[in-house]
């Protein structure tokens, strides 16, 4: 890490920024908000091509191959990553939609750092 990454990531004093909730009070309620919004989504039923995705990553999970215990028109990583929600949270409705909660934060975090937007509080150091 260059010495100019380094120093984004730390305080005057020269600690570790890490994530301090009372210097940031706005952008903690907007996550705890955005939470709170989310929770619901939780517990939607499948659509259509969700249960086929649902079923075709459990099938791999049991030694299968996609495109041959169902026919879709996705490509294969949507299959692993409903295996993955599968493997992490059991067989359930509410897997992938836990999984893709846990995802958004560091995806933020990945896609927005390179445009300058001041994500290091983000990043839990």
């Amino acid at each position: 890490m260059s010495k100019q990454t380094t120093a984004r990531f730390m305080h005057v004093d020269g600690l570790p920024s890490g994530f301090r909730v009372w210097q940031r009070p706005l952008d903690t309620l907007g996550v705890l908000l955005a939470l709170a919004y989310a929770v619901p989504a939780l517990f939607y039923p499948h659509g259509n091509d969700q249960a086929l995705h649902a079923y075709i990553g459990q099938g791999i999970l049991l030694g299968e191959l996609p495109y041959q215990s169902g026919i879709s028109g996705k490509p294969p990583l949507i299959f692993v990553a409903h295996a993955i929600a599968t493997l992490l949270f059991g067989a359930n409705q509410w897997a992938i939609r836990a999984l893709e909660a846990l995802c958004l934060w560091p995806m933020a975090v990945v896609f927005l750092d390179p445009y300058g937007m001041n994500v290091e509080w983000a990043t839990l150091q």
